[in-house]
């Protein structure tokens, strides 16, 4: 049995998923699995994936795209090992990124169940690189739901499987925003630990479609409804704000002016304050 299972949910990313899968075999810590679960895809993705010839690695497809909260459900599920860690299939991991985390969780207290390190963020479209170490905010609950989830822990999260257990798997109904919904769970269980070293290379990207931004926003809300409660009038007016903004922008960018209009409008009236400027910009 593996001591770790690595999940690599992809769709359509033949182009980055070698880079991706090379990161992990690349690791000083070799005791692991890698379970890429296929979303479905229409390029050569399970070509590829049979292409390393490695005994380590399982190869899973879905007959049906399911987003990426399903796939790595998927993943998950077919893990063997006590420790389930994610990487996105566009992104890749420093080579001792699997043995920092693995020591971290031995000498780690009960109450620790997973550790995120921290990550060098590419802006590829900026040619930018930021670097992005966490710290421990005073409240995870307030910093994911106001400030957002800024742990990427679908590339730097490693965890126990038995957390999964307590916890629950991901939120298949949300194309957006499943990581930070199941870190608010997580973190209404166990402490998360922290690695403050770039320990990953996250590539982002992607433009988001509106309607899965807003699909996302909508669902989440409704989920987080009693926890935002929980943060008081002005924080839960920023958390909602910061949302909002995030659909206005995604409509926006595709000049889709009457939605991305309605949704900045909900986001002023949350709160006047919050990175106004940076939104109107984006027209």
């Amino acid at each position: 049995m593996p001591e770790i299972s690595v999940v690599i949910p992809t769709y359509n990313r033949e182009h980055t998923l070698r880079r991706a899968v090379q990161s992990v075999l690349g690791q000083t810590f070799a005791d692991f699995e890698v379970i890429v679960v296929d979303d479905c895809s229409t390029d050569q993705t399970k070509n590829l994936v049979e292409s390393f010839r490695d005994k380590r690695i399982v190869y899973v497809r879905h007959d049906q795209n399911a987003g990426p909260g399903a796939a790595r459900n998927t993943g998950i599920r077919r893990a063997r090992g006590q420790l389930i860690a994610f990487l996105d299939s566009d992104d890749e991991w420093l080579p001792e990124k699997l043995r920092l985390q693995v020591e971290f969780l031995k000498g780690a207290p009960s109450s620790v169940e997973g550790v995120c390190t921290g990550y060098y963020l590419h802006l590829v479209r900026l040619g930018m690189t930021v670097e992005k170490v966490p710290s421990r905010p005073r409240s995870w609950l307030e910093e994911f739901l106001v400030r957002g989830c800024d742990l990427t822990p679908g590339t730097t999260f490693v965890g126990t499987a038995r957390c999964f257990a307590r916890v629950g798997l991901f939120d298949e109904e949300l194309p957006r925003l499943q990581d930070g919904d199941w870190l608010i769970r997580y973190a209404k269980h166990y402490q998360l630990g922290l690695i403050r070293k770039p320990m990953a290379r996250v590539y982002s990207h992607d433009r988001p479609r509106g309607e899965k931004v807003e699909v996302s926003v909508v669902r989440f809300l409704q989920k987080r409804g009693r926890d935002l409660e929980q943060l008081g009038r002005y924080k839960k007016r920023k958390a909602q704000a910061r949302l909002d903004l995030q659909v206005a922008e995604a409509y926006l960018r595709e000049k889709r002016f009457d939605k991305g209009l309605k949704w900045l409008a909900r986001g002023i009236w949350a709160n006047p304050f919050q990175r106004l400027g940076m939104y109107l910009l984006l027209w």
